[in-house]
């Protein structure tokens, strides 16, 4: 099906049938549909048949009801997305005598031939899924759709995939430094499955760049509950958050029973790393310097460790070496990693590097 044949058909629908159309969309029941027209549920469920046989949706599938439903969000997201905004649906008294003299339902009539549905091409199999074009849609679209399909989608299955797409999403628009899109977008991976502990991680991450603290924390936990990678880097982002907050030995604390059991080589070094700042805070030189010096190992190629360990070094007399660290600190900036988009940088490392800059300046400039 083309725009063309999909507004063509459209407008073949009675004017009853737009109303329930309308209403499906809103995520309404077959029973509150009924109610609200004065009709009986037979001939709502008559009436979503023939819309669906107008579309040229194909009708035989396990769960009818709720797939006829599903597929018609999917068509009218495609090609008429303004209706999924329309959020005061026409009730019964207000459909004209001329509408409703053309708009008896065969159930209402007492027909029981069924008419020949309008011959359309099927959506294709291969047709990208539908969430994957929200970003392209108005953000009162989006929000309406994705409503729509968390009421008329259940099965655990669907929903899990929906929201692994979504969270694909929120990343790309993490990635892109668009935060307040991240978070729209990673807040429905959630709604569709609460489980999923990446979403609730990059959730984290988004709301501390918008400086939403009490949240980042909250859904850094939520992922630290979960396993994987997701749960041990949610773990190291709330050690830096306590870091940050004054709570060094709350970061310690926190850190060091798990420290053995995270796997991934990155996150690992992150540990280590915040694992030496709060060592340094608590003015434990020693501890601070051989984690700094594991976080290293690990990823020689982080800025902010070369810039902590600088500053133990100094503490401790080593001016070579602080110089050598100073100068990495400013070599390996995670700027150069970033997608150009990106304008978030985390306050701390500019704060480093500008130590840096002052440490590394000639004498008498």
């Amino acid at each position: 099906m083309n725009q063309k044949e999909f507004e063509e058909a459209f407008n073949r629908l009675t004017p009853r049938r737009k109303q329930v159309l309308q209403r499906v969309l809103a995520g309404e029941t077959d029973g509150a549909i009924a109610k609200s027209l004065e009709i009986g549920e037979a001939t709502v469920r008559k009436h979503i048949e023939r819309i669906c046989q107008t579309l040229g949706l194909d009708n035989n599938h396990a769960d009818e009801r709720r797939y006829k439903r599903l597929e018609v969000a999917k068509l009218v997201a495609k090609y008429k997305p303004e209706l999924l905004t329309d959020s005061t649906p026409v009730t019964a008294n207000e459909v004209t005598e001329t509408a409703n003299a053309k708009d008896t339902s065969d159930a209402e009539r007492g027909d029981t031939q069924t008419p020949e549905p309008t011959k359309l091409a099927e959506p294709s199999q291969d047709e990208p899924d539908v969430i994957w074009q929200l970003p392209a849609m108005t953000p009162p679209v989006r929000e309406q759709l994705l409503k729509t399909f968390s009421q008329l989608i259940d099965e655990e299955p669907k929903r899990k995939q929906i929201a692994k797409n979504l969270n694909k999403i929120g990343y790309e628009r993490y990635l892109d430094g668009d935060f307040q899109s991240a978070a729209f977008y990673l807040q429905w991976a959630i709604e569709f499955n609460p489980n999923l502990g990446g979403a609730h991680y990059n959730l984290g991450s988004t709301y501390e760049k918008l400086e939403d603290v009490e949240r980042a924390y909250h859904h850094y936990q939520t992922a630290a509950n979960h396993k994987g990678r997701a749960a041990d880097a949610a773990l190291s982002n709330l050690a830096r958050l306590d870091i940050l907050a004054g709570n060094s030995a709350t970061a310690i604390e926190r850190l060091l029973p798990r420290i053995n059991q995270v796997k991934d080589a990155s996150v690992k070094s992150s540990v280590h790393k915040n694992l030496g700042w709060a060592y340094l805070l608590q003015k434990h030189y020693s501890d601070a310097q051989y984690h700094l010096q594991k976080a290293i190992e690990l990823d020689s190629e982080r800025a902010a460790s070369y810039c902590l360990l600088a500053q133990v070094q100094d503490i401790q007399g080593d001016e070579e070496s602080a110089l050598a660290s100073w100068a990495n600190c400013l070599t390996y900036d995670t700027r150069d990693k970033r997608r150009k988009e990106v304008a978030w940088r985390s306050p701390e490392l500019d704060f480093w590097q500008f130590q840096a800059r002052e440490r590394l300046k000639p004498v008498g400039n």
